[in-house]
């Protein structure tokens, strides 16, 4: 039984803030839109990153990729593909980054739990 679904119709959140049009560092993010890059991030992260809620390191600015958005949980075999993105950021510490545009960025919030419940919307079809 899905008990999300009522948490999901309660929040009634528009999918995108009016006060900020644009995601801040510290917000989790629910990534899509891969199809539009032209760039050679494994297959298999962007699955993870499409399946799996990220948070906002850092907003690097006049950068086309510029959301450092950190992962927890990457599996071992996925931490290479992570790793690669790594050599602009200046994050060699932390391995489970990837660089985004806001074409990749579907959803954001302030809140955890919020994008867990859109995410769970999106894999359910709610």
């Amino acid at each position: 039984m899905i008990t999300k679904f009522e948490i999901f119709e309660k929040l009634k959140f528009p999918l995108f803030s009016k006060k900020e049009k644009e995601p801040q560092v510290g917000d989790f993010i629910v990534a899509s839109g891969w199809e539009n890059r032209n760039d050679d991030l494994p297959t298999e992260v962007k699955e993870f990153a499409s399946n799996n809620i990220g948070q906002i390191l850092i907003i690097r600015k006049r950068e086309w990729l510029k959301y450092v958005v950190k992962y927890e949980d990457v599996p071992e075999n996925l931490i290479g593909g992570f790793m690669y993105r790594l050599l602009s950021t200046g994050l060699h510490q932390d391995p489970v980054v990837c660089l985004l545009d806001m074409e990749n960025i579907l959803y954001w919030s302030k809140n955890k739990e919020d994008a867990e419940v859109y995410l769970n919307a999106l894999k359910y079809n709610l």
